[in-house]
């Protein structure tokens, strides 16, 4: 069974466990609290708030904050959670549910761009200043072989089925954005251009891309998106063409950085095992999150 006690009295283990600080958590909580609590009062209930049995090891908000971190960082079997927590896996699930999405709740509004799908015009041309300045690139994330249509998800780059997300952030390694899920076989051109993250950039804004987005098209936009030159064929890039592709890949290595943070969150890189429909749930709590610790 896993102390709390022990873990607040160790740092470093209250870190690796939940990939936060005690500082961090902390601020983390009340928002949690909230949220939580309003999940709660929106089920159709057959008993009064405070009826019925009452949990015995998440019996405190703390608690369920502290194993969906956890979840989300390690990203564990059912079985081996069954272990450490000492619950059946029908309640562990009940559970992880009801936490994450009461920390996407909490941490989705860290990100200007959430993987969320816009509703109105009002929400779908709102300028976001951060665009001014942005790098994007996708990365891909492995699944289990589909049922059906199983060449829609296969990916040759990776030579595996994974689905795709787009991660847009500013040089100084901002998060602004994460697109919602698609399938890998979805080309990186063609993901930006059905995500319409062009909509919120202000005007003369600059972008910078890898050559996955030769022949984006922006027209329409008052968006300029800089790229590496590609080398033609059975010629060689010159001295200045070279030391062109320097600078930009100099740059462009921050989203690199970004994405590989993110993914320090296992849940968010380890081939995915759920099958239910949270992809972008995950996406808005480890980009949520990310920004938060940036931000604290």
């Amino acid at each position: 069974m896993i102390n709390y006690h022990y873990l607040l009295k160790n740092p470093r283990l209250f870190f690796a466990f939940s990939n936060t600080t005690e500082q961090q958590f902390c601020k983390l909580l009340p928002k949690f609290i909230t949220n939580l609590e309003s999940l709660r009062l929106k089920h159709n209930r057959e008993r009064a708030i405070g009826g019925g049995s009452k949990p015995k090891v998440f019996d405190k908000p703390s608690k369920l904050l502290m194993f969906t971190l956890f979840f989300v960082r390690v990203y564990p079997t059912y079985d081996l959670a069954q272990c450490l927590f000492e619950l059946d896996k029908s309640r562990l699930h009940y559970w992880f549910h009801l936490g994450l999405k009461a920390l996407e709740m909490t941490a989705k509004g860290n990100i200007p761009l959430p993987a969320v799908r816009c509703k109105t015009f009002e929400e779908l041309f709102v300028r976001i200043p951060q665009l001014n300045e942005h790098i994007l690139d996708a990365t891909e994330q492995r699944t289990n072989r589909p049922k059906y249509n199983q060449e829609d998800w296969y990916s040759g780059k990776k030579k595996c089925h994974t689905k795709k997300r787009q991660i847009i952030c500013t040089p100084e390694g901002r998060l602004v954005g994460i697109s919602t899920v698609v399938s890998g076989k979805t080309n990186d051109k063609t993901l930006a251009e059905d995500s319409l993250y062009l909509l919120h950039a202000p005007p003369e804004s600059t972008g910078l891309a890898d050559l996955g987005y030769q022949g984006i098209n922006i027209a329409g936009y008052d968006v300029k998106i800089g790229m590496p030159i590609k080398k033609k064929r059975k010629q060689e890039l010159s001295d200045s063409e070279k030391e062109t592709n320097r600078i930009v890949s100099s740059v462009r290595v921050k989203i690199e950085n970004v994405i590989g943070r993110l993914k320090f969150s296992k849940m968010f890189s380890d081939k995915i095992r759920y099958r239910l429909p949270i992809d972008d749930m995950v996406s808005n709590v480890v980009g949520g999150l990310y920004n938060f610790k940036l931000d604290f």
